[in-house]
């Protein structure tokens, strides 16, 4: 399991877990210390994040010494993906790309295979259509530019939702462990994660439904499975688990993943001076 508690299994150290986060409820001052705080309950190495809420691409260290990565846009605080990436990972990053305010990607050097991973964070449901089209389109556009030959993670929030009913036209690319009705947005990631042979690893189980939900209204009357993280079916042999992890403050949850592989370290250091302590 994924959660740092003596009374269950550990991940092994061969193992690798990355996450994906919608971090809307930590934008206020004091985001990136609580943030911290939260995580620092799990085992992780790399973590998508969205909502991030800062401009610009930049990079910076946390006051724990965690490596922080995020892409904006220019004009005003909206969209935000980014990456967290914890400090004993931090040597294994070969390159880190904005491609917009809601696409990133980072690239490990890991065994057997290099991992990439594009964070994405899609249009809400109040965007139009042709918004959705061209985020797809920029996400696909990206994917066919990395390396083949690598470990590709596609994660983040797709503002979508997949359902039970889904399994008779898409299996092998959803499992059943989602939510009841998929709709419009949710055939959307269907048929790209189709096209490009990825699975949805947070749908496939089994998972008790509080390892199941991303998101829940405050209360808790209402909850959806709109975060996933899809990865290459030549690969899904090597994922131990994909499931959410829950926090009692957060309408939003962090969906993790563990797989098989080693981190290696980049012989080619990052130069301290590009870097910005947060205080």
């Amino acid at each position: 399991m994924l959660l740092a508690d003596p009374t269950r299994p550990s991940v092994p150290e061969k193992k690798i877990v990355i996450g994906t986060w919608n971090v809307r409820i930590l934008r206020e001052a004091g985001m990136i210390e609580q943030l911290e705080y939260e995580i620092s309950r799990y085992r992780w190495n790399i973590l998508g994040l969205c909502e991030v809420r800062r401009k610009h691409f930049g990079e910076s260290l946390t006051s724990d010494g965690h490596k922080l990565y995020h892409s904006g846009r220019e004009d005003k605080h909206e969209h935000e993906v980014g990456f967290i990436v914890h400090k004993d990972t931090a040597d294994a990053v070969l390159g880190c790309r904005p491609i917009s305010s809601r696409i990133m990607t980072i690239r490990l050097k890991a065994a057997p295979f290099y991992i990439n991973i594009i964070q994405a964070y899609a249009p809400t449901t109040d965007h139009e259509d042709e918004e959705v089209e061209d985020f797809y389109n920029e996400v696909q556009k990206t994917l066919n530019e990395v390396s083949k030959k690598d470990i590709i993670v596609v994660q983040g929030d797709w503002n979508a939702k997949i359902g039970e009913d889904a399994q008779e036209n898409w299996e092998g690319t959803c499992g059943q462990y989602c939510n009841q009705a998929t709709n419009d947005r949710g055939l959307r990631l269907l048929e790209f994660a189709k096209y490009n042979d990825l699975k949805i690893m947070n749908t496939f189980g089994p998972h008790k439904p509080s390892r199941r939900w991303t998101w829940h209204s405050l209360g808790g009357e209402y909850h959806n499975q709109i975060d996933y993280i899809l990865i290459k079916r030549r690969f899904q042999s090597s994922v131990n688990i994909a499931q959410t992890r829950n926090f009692p403050d957060a309408d939003d949850e962090l969906v993790m993943m563990a797989f098989a592989l080693r981190l290696k370290k980049n012989k080619e250091e990052t130069s301290e001076s590009n870097l910005t302590l947060i205080n």
